[in-house]
């Protein structure tokens, strides 16, 4: 998501700033069922939201396509952020013959959802689809990872609404994004520890906790030089079985250009990641 007017603008060429200043892998974004009204709706949905399509978001068929341009590039790619809003009705469901089908033909790992779920009745809603998608893809050996943002932060009982959900659904591994859990206010350190025998993979995306956009967005910026500890997962490490591509920045956006801060949230994580994972 951080590159997605990147990739519009200059597809291959970003690839290959990738590939010259040392990244690794990259994350894709994709979305199965185009031909699904719901999914059409949620589609109008991102147009009206960006303008356009954003660049890191494509069809199943597209990512086929431009899959060997990464990987030509010695992009590893491993997981696959699925862009539903809410993993309403029974898209997920509807879709995980093509999902199984397309890990299994490209070596996707891991699939990613994210419903912004802002209760636990929201949570309620999508628990029996969660839970029926992430143990169908167990059983052929793939991860369905939920990524927090900060909505689940909110309360569910003595838990948060992401905990909770959690609980309930123990096939779900989980993808935490330590900006968001922060912004929210949420118990960094008790979610880390408390699932990190089910964290694949880690999103970290740095913020400016105490400001705001002037429409009252969040503020990004390279990480490891705002208000997250994004060194909170660090004494947790060694119980995480992370992917080889699991250490992912987030950004959402960059108060300068974009691949220069990427750059320097990456020398941030060599720094004080490598080694330890």
């Amino acid at each position: 998501f951080s590159l997605r007017d990147e990739l519009n603008d200059d597809f291959e060429g970003t690839l290959d700033f990738l590939r010259e200043n040392g990244f690794e892998a990259y994350e894709m974004g994709i979305y199965f069922g185009e031909e699904d009204p719901r999914v059409a709706a949620e589609v109008r949905r991102i147009v009206d939201r960006f303008g356009a399509m954003p660049g890191c978001i494509w069809t199943s068929g597209e990512a086929r396509e431009k899959l060997p341009l990464l990987r030509e590039r010695g992009l590893m790619v491993e997981s696959c952020h699925l862009f539903f809003n809410r993993a309403y009705g029974e898209v997920l469901t509807d879709n995980l013959e093509s999902m199984i089908a397309f890990a299994k033909e490209t070596g996707i790992r891991q699939y990613v959802v994210s419903c912004s779920l802002e209760s636990w009745d929201a949570a309620e809603e999508v628990l029996d689809q969660l839970a029926a998608v992430s143990k169908a893809l167990e059983r052929e050996g793939i991860l369905l990872a939920y990524h927090n943002h900060d909505k689940e932060m909110a309360p569910a009982g003595e838990k948060t609404v992401l905990e909770a959900l959690l609980d309930r659904i123990p096939s779900l591994s989980l993808q935490p994004d330590i900006g968001w859990m922060e912004a929210g206010g949420g118990p960094v350190s008790r979610i880390l520890s408390g699932y990190a025998s089910r964290i694949g993979s880690l999103h970290f995306k740095d913020l400016l906790l105490k400001e705001r956009t002037a429409e009252g967005g969040i503020i990004c910026t390279p990480i490891g030089s705002g208000d997250v500890d994004s060194l909170a997962p660090r004494p947790f490490l060694k119980d995480m079985p992370l992917l080889e591509t699991g250490l992912i920045i987030d950004q959402d956006n960059a108060r300068g250009r974009m691949l220069d801060e990427l750059i320097l949230g990456k020398s941030y994580l060599e720094k004080e990641f490598l080694g330890k994972v």
